[in-house]
């Protein structure tokens, strides 16, 4: 029997198997032993290390496990440094491009205002602008019609062509109500003069003869001898004409409406009636009306 676990250990210690705590017979038993506690047993595994370098640390050496990633090569992150500035370039360019879109727009429109601007005022500077001059009485007399006439002159710097030009003299309260207005066909007496012709600039070449429909009556006569007349002696002149700039169906319009001073037409009527010495080259007043002075 003792043959036998001799020859058991032997074929153990050959196969490298740690051998079994195998009693002998001529071995004492065992005596228990009385465990230790954790805190006791702790020093005595400090420090121990197991087979390949690998430990699994302790409480008081708690055990660390470092990452690395893998190192890209030098193309990859050349390649993804490349992708990312070309990625942020592209984004600049699209933002770029629709601020320049933006940008563009509006210089489009300032450059189409600009030439409608130059445009508007260039021809305001270069069109023509027909305006009647200092009107002068040609005939006053209590029996007859009361002719007057009047200039107009180009103040502009180019032609004005097609100029036609009616008029009337006429008795209206003094002032004229503030919604007088004219009609388009004003009164056209036989001894009125019209024209259709050009008034070329700064030349006063032009002159209508305009005039009253009737005489005064003997109720006019009277109230404008007083010294605040209710009534006047009205000058009304409409002038249409086109300058180089008008298209063919456009023109230009000069409204003009001037009253005699009552002084003048006390003077008028008292050397008609013999009560006021003539004199020679005497000026003649005349005033602006409030209303009718218009030009386009």
């Amino acid at each position: 029997m003792r043959k036998l676990r001799v020859l058991i250990v032997a074929a153990i210690v050959a196969l490298g198997i740690p051998p079994l705590a195998i009693p002998l017979a001529s071995q004492p038993p065992a005596q228990a032993t009385v465990p230790q506690s954790s805190a006791e047993q702790a020093p005595a595994n400090e420090g121990n290390t197991y087979g390949g370098g690998y430990d699994p640390g302790t409480e008081q050496r708690p055990f660390v496990v470092e990452t690395h990633a893998t190192p890209e090569s030098q193309a990859e992150a050349s390649g993804d440094a490349a992708y990312q500035q070309q990625r942020a370039a592209n984004e600049h360019s699209e933002e770029i491009g629709v601020a320049s879109i933006i940008v563009g727009g509006f210089q489009t429109l300032a450059l189409v205002l600009t030439f409608f601007i130059i445009s508007y005022v260039a021809i305001r500077q270069l069109r023509a602008y027909v305006h009647p001059g200092i009107p002068g009485i040609v005939k006053f007399n209590l029996a007859e019609p009361i002719i007057v006439s009047l200039t107009f002159v180009n103040a502009g710097t180019t032609p004005a062509k097609h100029f036609r030009c009616g008029g009337v003299v006429f008795v209206g309260s003094l002032p004229l109500p503030d919604d007088f207005e004219m009609t388009e066909g004003t009164p056209q007496p036989a001894a009125a003069r019209f024209s259709n012709t050009a008034v070329y600039p700064g030349e006063a070449s032009t002159t209508v003869t305009l005039s009253s429909v009737e005489p005064l009556n003997a109720a006019q006569v009277g109230e404008l001898k007083k010294s605040d007349p209710q009534i006047g002696i009205f000058v009304y002149a409409r002038a249409i004409y086109q300058h180089a700039f008008d298209l063919p169906f456009t023109h230009r319009t000069t409204e003009y409406c001037r009253f005699i001073d009552p002084d003048s037409v006390r003077y008028f009527i008292g050397v008609q009636e013999g009560t006021v010495t003539a004199v020679a080259n005497r000026p003649v007043g005349f005033t602006a009306a409030h209303i009718l002075n218009r030009f386009s």
